[in-house]
């Protein structure tokens, strides 16, 4: 368990993290959002001990980080937005200097694990100097990863990705959150949004949203929608619905290919009795959704 408790940073007299209150479980990817200065990085460096909370309390696992710092050491991974690679070093040579600073046993056994999981076996004699952007990224995240941390920390880490890598990464962060918090940054929410289990967004220091406190990803709406889709469907569905006379009904529009959004007030209340109407008069329903914003849009909000 990771917890911070009414935690501020300051930068002279400039508050850039202002009253942090987090509690984060043991397992699970956590995406952090916010636009440039929110203090999305300032938090993260904060995160893996890099910087010390001017107020509050930061713990890991019960334990005050400030007061046990060689012990959290031990169980965090870190990756910055720019992965710190030295040109004239081998991929190999970077995870096993790597593996002996964080004092691994079996180290080469280590650096085949994470060899494996990154795809970069076939790279461990190249120079970093000579990596593409995405491959530097890879070795990155390998460092990181060595020793199987409990907190993995990664600032960015689709950069420099091309589709088929990032698919990868997904998966494996899908993996690693099954024994680990990880927590990382992105700009690119379509990759938060299929990668984490929950988000903490960031405004100005603060904490404007959170997930893991029960929050949802989008707003509560006065307005709900939800998606129709049927199957080779040859009956009016327009007509269907003006015969149900349904009140909270109060729009619906053809979207094309059997598919339909339903607009009104409190559909929720109604739609188990609505999907029976329609499955007792013969159209073949595969779906009746609810209608949420994608993250992409409640950022913008």
């Amino acid at each position: 368990m990771l917890e911070l408790k009414n935690v501020k940073k300051f930068y002279g007299d400039f508050l850039a993290l202002d009253n942090i209150s987090l509690k984060l479980p043991s397992k699970g990817a956590l995406g952090l959002l916010g636009v440039n200065g929110a203090g999305k990085t300032t938090l993260i460096r904060l995160l893996c001990a890099y910087y010390e909370p001017d107020e509050g309390i930061y713990s890991f696992n019960g334990l005050s980080v400030g007061e046990n710092l060689e012990e959290f050491k031990k169980n965090v991974g870190y990756l910055p937005d720019s992965p710190p690679l030295y040109h004239e070093m081998s991929v190999a040579e970077h995870l096993h200097f790597c593996a002996g600073l964080k004092g691994l046993n079996k180290i080469n056994e280590e650096v085949e694990r994470v060899s494996h999981l990154l795809h970069i076996k076939g790279h461990l004699k190249q120079l970093a100097g000579s990596l593409s952007k995405g491959y530097r990224q890879r070795l990155g995240i390998a460092m990181a990863i060595l020793g199987s941390p409990k907190l993995i920390i990664l600032d960015e880490p689709f950069v420099g990705l091309d589709p088929n890598q990032m698919k990868e990464m997904r998966s494996l962060m899908v993996n690693l959150s099954k024994h680990s918090l990880i927590i990382f940054s992105s700009h690119m929410l379509s990759e938060v949004e299929a990668s984490c289990d929950g988000i903490v967004m960031l405004e100005g220091g603060r904490v404007i949203k959170n997930t893991l406190e029960g929050q949802t990803m989008t707003p509560t709406l006065k307005e709900e929608s939800f998606l129709l889709e049927l199957e080779n469907n040859d009956k009016d569905l327009l007509s269907f619905m003006k015969q149900l006379n349904q009140s909270k009904i109060r729009e619906i529009i053809s979207l094309g290919e059997n598919r339909y959004e339903i607009k009104g007030e409190g559909l929720s209340d109604i739609r188990l009795a609505l999907l029976k109407n329609l499955m007792d008069s013969g159209f073949p329903v595969v779906s009746f959704t609810l209608k949420t914003d994608s993250l992409e849009e409640l950022f913008k909000k």
